[in-house]
């Protein structure tokens, strides 16, 4: 928190939606094998965060919040891209690109598998 709130460049607002989307992305990434693009974690990331936060929203108001109301409090508390790449920071996950995609390098395959870059098996030993 102090590196990002050190560089001008970042904006990372509150420590509590960083702390926030740290909770939320650890899990996505061991579970997902780190397989997906950045921008499906962000993705989900904010939809999970959305969805928690509207829940408690609409779970702790005394009278009926109208929809705006309960949306632009609930705004405030996503994640951003610059927590986002915060978190990442955080976790110590490395991010890699290939062609226009940015994704999670580590565990994950190729994105592609060409004729030139595979590996066949070897069937020269198969019985006919």
């Amino acid at each position: 928190m102090s590196l990002a709130q050190g560089l001008r460049s970042l904006l990372v607002p509150s420590p509590d939606v960083l702390a926030d989307t740290v909770k939320e992305l650890h899990p996505l990434v061991n579970l997902s094998d780190k397989v997906l693009p950045l921008k499906s974690y962000f993705n989900m990331v904010q939809d999970i965060q959305r969805a928690k936060h509207t829940q408690a929203a609409m779970r702790a108001a005394d009278e009926p919040l109208s929809r705006e109301a309960i949306q632009q409090g609930v705004s405030r508390k996503l994640c951003t891209e610059d927590i986002f790449m915060v978190a990442c920071s955080f976790l110590e996950v490395e991010i890699a690109k290939q062609g226009s995609v940015y994704y999670l390098s580590g565990e994950s395959p190729d994105f592609k598998e060409t004729k030139k870059n595979r590996n066949p098996l070897d069937l020269s030993d198969e019985v006919d």
